[in-house]
């Protein structure tokens, strides 16, 4: 059992192992931990609910930053949002002149 904080509220989990020969494990998690991945990521909680497919490279990650022997701050990773934030400073310092063509200020 671990304790993962997000934004000053505290979630216990379990790490369970699932395979001996490669090390592979889950977490299991409470309704509470289930309600704040249903908040930040709305649209991926109805798409993981529901069993749907997603692309490995859109599938949103956590992050886990130890902070104690069994406690952890824990951040979700958006790929899309990292794009935009990535393509949005490569921009800023160019105009738009047309689709696809920038020019810098």
């Amino acid at each position: 059992m671990i304790e993962l904080e997000n934004k000053n509220n505290e979630y216990i989990v379990d790490f369970q192992l699932e395979n001996l020969d490669n090390s592979r494990s889950r977490i299991v998690w409470k309704k509470d931990f289930s309600n704040l991945i249903k908040e930040i990521l709305p649209s991926y909680y109805e798409i993981f609910d529901s069993n749907q497919s997603i692309r490995d490279d859109q599938i949103p990650k956590m992050r886990f930053e130890r902070y104690a022997e069994d406690r952890y701050l824990i951040d979700f990773i958006i790929p899309s949002k990292i794009i935009a934030d990535l393509e949005s400073e490569e921009h800023e310092n160019y105009v738009k002149v047309e689709e696809g063509v920038w020019c810098k200020i």
